[in-house]
């Protein structure tokens, strides 16, 4: 079986891709696999071996709670400070990683109150140690997928996306001292999309990585959560959007959070 690294495992997102890896054909890379898991019988499922990131052990005996299935396929890494110098050697010095899904990172939060604590260094910090790991005892390392986010080139207002069409050339304007003036928790966590994805193509362009590297850039994730919920309330971000469509706390529809998705 391939094993494949997942940080931030205890998550929304990443509790769907460690789901969909575990479930499909061994042979399959990680985008494959979560592009078949929907149309995959279980006869044919074989599914990858997978190594999750969490802050905290149990995160991982929460997650287990509610998908037993995934015990003896699924193990856990504690993993607290994202930032910290090589936090991801011992990760990668077993050698034994095909393949990297870089899940974790800070989403916007108005509790996240300082820009460069909160955002900016986490997320590029958290990219730049990764790679460095990856590089010096990846042996086997084929590819790494990292979670980005379409805010790295946009706020999603008409005057930005109206006629406009995107390339991988384009980056959002805003910069790190406009961003901690704006001291507002939205523009913090697109800005730092953007600096992390920039330090991430830095690095790749310097370093040259015998391994592949992706970048997604989502808009909103929607979907059902399969991850281990202990309150209704702050399920995750985009379920958030919903519940407040109909748990009576406004009596409005509230604005849209992003308009141009």
């Amino acid at each position: 079986m391939p094993k494949t690294l997942v940080t931030g495992a205890n998550g929304f997102v990443a509790a769907h891709a460690i789901d969909a890896l575990v479930k499909v054909f061994a042979q399959c890379n990680p985008i494959q696999a979560i592009e078949r898991y929907a149309n995959t019988s279980p006869q044919k499922q074989q599914g990858h071996t997978v190594v999750g990131s969490i802050r905290k052990d149990i995160y991982g005996d929460e997650l287990l709670s509610v998908h037993p299935e995934w015990k003896g396929q699924v193990s856990f890494i504690n993993v607290s400070d994202y930032t910290k110098e090589g936090i991801w050697d011992d990760a990668f010095k077993a050698g034994d990683l095909d393949y990297v899904l870089h899940i974790a990172a800070p989403m916007p939060s108005p509790k996240h109150t300082d820009f460069d604590r909160d955002f900016l260094e986490p997320n590029v910090k958290g990219n730049l140690e990764l790679l460095t790991s990856a590089t010096k005892y990846g042996k086997i390392l084929k590819s790494i997928v990292v979670t980005g986010s379409v805010n790295s080139l946009t706020y999603g207002t008409a005057d930005q996306v109206e006629g406009h069409v995107f390339t991988s050339k384009d980056y959002l304007a805003t910069t790190i001292e406009e961003a901690r003036a704006a001291n507002h928790y939205f523009i913090s966590y697109a800005t730092s999309k953007k600096y992390s994805e920039q330090a991430l193509w830095d690095y790749v362009e310097k370093e040259k990585p015998r391994y592949a590297v992706t970048v997604f850039l989502p808009c909103l994730i929607f979907g059902p959560p399969i991850h281990y919920v202990s309150n209704i309330r702050g399920i995750n971000y985009t379920s958030d959007i919903v519940y407040a469509l109909f748990n009576g706390e406004t009596d409005q529809v509230p604005p849209t959070s992003f308009p141009s998705y």
